[in-house]
């Protein structure tokens, strides 16, 4: 399995290391993240979803109760 690890230490970095994750996984239809709660995996994916057109909203699948 290949896999990508990047680390971003500030938001302003988020638009390039969202640029470089669509870069790397292009063709994939499935992805994983994986971190603990509270890491920002749910901001990640939304400037991944941003980037990828998607106008809806985007929030954390644990957090919709």
């Amino acid at each position: 399995m290949t896999q990508l690890q990047l680390t971003c230490r500030s938001l302003e970095e988020l638009d390039e290391i969202a640029h470089r994750i669509i870069t790397f996984a292009q063709g994939w239809l499935i992805w994983t993240f994986e971190g603990p709660l509270g890491a920002g995996k749910t901001t990640l994916i939304q400037y991944l979803a941003a980037q990828m057109g998607v106008e809806d909203r985007v929030q954390s699948p644990t957090f919709r109760w």
